[in-house]
């Protein structure tokens, strides 16, 4: 069937960390820029930005089914190679699904002004259909019901004296880690930051009516940059 179930691995990473199970590609918006007449009305309008309608913004996820993914190897923000660079990673890991990993950057931009790239925090995602730590936490008393470990950097663009893009660069990248477990004994679930993460702001713990007790927390670090070295 044509235009069914055909997608594009636009990051190359299928090989790498599993089947690929959505894709998207957007073309960049343009900003628009009026001139005003003495009424307030527009007289004319000018659209700027990506008119040439090189730059896209495009997404990847892929489904963690086969093989375990080593995060801090596989994965990395910023230029992937010459044109496309990944400027989010989202891992999602649930109850008795198979765990997915999104990824999500433009296309389009050229060499970047610095060949700057972020590995992932050390961990590892288990081919398994199960809720799982992946790095960040350490779930000392109840039951994980999801966890999810997410990165981003800021993309920044140097436009020209009509608005268009002439030079891109990444910065400011950061992971966070979240959980949630509940309670199976008379324990309240117990999930704290491991060594070296920031706990924002701390454990929390619902404890609603005729229900199971469930705890949450968030965590966040900086990622190591590394940069190219210049070419001879």
């Amino acid at each position: 069937m044509a235009n069914f179930g055909a997608l594009t691995d636009h990051f190359s990473l299928a090989a790498t960390i599993g089947t690929l199970v959505e894709s998207s590609k957007t073309p960049v918006a343009n900003s628009r820029a009026d001139a005003l007449d003495e009424n307030g009305d527009i007289a004319d309008a000018a659209w700027y930005g990506n008119t040439d309608g090189d730059l896209y913004e495009a997404s990847c996820t892929y489904q963690v089914d086969t093989t375990d993914v080593n995060v801090a190897t596989a994965l990395k923000l910023g230029e992937k190679s010459t044109g496309v660079v990944i400027t989010s990673i989202e891992i999602s890991t649930s109850n008795g699904d198979w765990p997915k990993i999104t990824v999500s950057g433009i296309l389009g931009t050229g060499a970047l002004e610095q060949g700057k790239t972020y590995a992932m925090p050390t961990g590892t995602v288990a081919a398994k259909r199960q809720a799982q730590i992946i790095a960040g936490i350490t779930l000392t008393s109840g039951k994980l019901t999801s966890c999810s470990l997410s990165a981003s950097c800021d993309l920044a663009t140097a436009n020209d004296g009509a608005g268009e893009p002439v030079a891109h660069g990444v910065s400011v990248a950061v992971a966070t880690a979240t959980a949630e477990a509940v309670a199976i004994t008379d324990e309240s679930p117990v999930l704290a930051a491991d060594a070296g993460w920031k706990s924002q702001p701390g454990s929390s713990l619902n404890e609603p009516q005729a229900a199971w007790h469930t705890g949450s927390i968030s965590v966040e670090k900086t990622l190591t940059v590394t940069i190219a070295a210049p070419a001879e």
